[in-house]
């Protein structure tokens, strides 16, 4: 109750313990092991209290966007799914040409620059005391990592939502939040950091125009609010009752730099 009341999180809370767990191939290759960040339960427990409030609060009040469906009550993939099929098949019914554009993000809940979240916390309404225990709650966290008996010197972690906690994935969808509210031709529908981006148009040209045009957006957005969508993974998808007249260039080019080139062959260009 003191901790809620002064807006402070114990400091001897903050403290992670990483445990690389292996995957698969060499041993001896880091890339190979998987962090595990580990909490002391107590923090857990206090999380779960302050998360029970926190999710009343933005549901009461409507402040998650409903085209979200990670990490909340009585939603699934299977919703986000739904509601992905149901705007295509709507374009495709209108016949209209429907582009679908599937993002990844890279490390997404790592990347997340602390006072711009804490921002976003204080646009939704939380009150003095509640945004004080939010900003003790994500700053001067520290962790160490433990291989058998050996623990490492402990590092203060600047970046990202706490990983291994309660409050983690709540605080990521609230960051990502506002990528709704963007003026896009079409829908984005999203679970946690998986989006899907649905672009329509009465041609196949109108399509791939608008596409590009929302891809320009959301890239601007991720750089301004330190995401990078993983190039690699991110596809897109043509939707039609026929595939006739579709356009000769049909390929959508994004930039990893943000350098807001429209010339293909730039160098961050995929």
């Amino acid at each position: 109750d003191l901790s809620i009341l002064q807006g402070e999180f114990p400091e001897a809370l903050k403290i992670a313990v990483v445990r690389p767990i292996f995957k698969k191939g060499p041993r001896i290759s880091a890339n190979n092991y998987r962090p595990i960040s580990l909490l002391s339960n107590f923090a857990k427990i206090f999380e779960k209290i302050i998360k029970s409030q926190l999710i009343e609060y933005l549901e009461t009040n409507n402040l998650l966007s409903s085209s979200q469906y990670g990490f909340r009550k009585n939603l699934s993939t299977q919703d986000a799914l739904a509601d992905v099929v149901s705007e295509i098949s709507n374009g495709i019914n209108n016949n209209e040409k429907v582009m679908g554009i599937f993002i990844d993000l890279t490390k997404a809940f790592d990347s997340i620059e602390t006072s711009r979240l804490l921002l976003k916390l204080a646009r939704l309404g939380l009150d003095e005391v509640a945004q004080r225990w939010f900003r003790s709650y994500l700053t001067n966290r520290r962790q160490y990592v433990k291989i058998l008996d050996v623990n490492s010197t402990q590092e203060v972690i600047n970046y990202g939502v706490p990983q291994g906690s309660v409050l983690g994935p709540l605080l990521f969808l609230i960051h990502i939040n506002d990528v709704f509210k963007m003026d896009i031709v079409g829908k984005i529908v999203a679970f946690a950091d998986g989006l899907a981006v649905i672009t329509k148009g009465n041609t196949w040209d109108a399509a791939h125009s608008n596409a590009l045009t929302n891809m320009k957006k959301l890239l601007n957005w991720f750089y301004l609010n330190s995401l990078t969508i993983n190039l690699a993974k991110t596809k897109y998808i043509t939707f039609s009752i026929n595939k006739s007249g579709q356009p000769a260039n049909s390929r959508l080019v994004a930039h990893r730099d943000n350098c807001n080139s429209n010339h293909s062959l730039c160098p961050c260009a995929s």
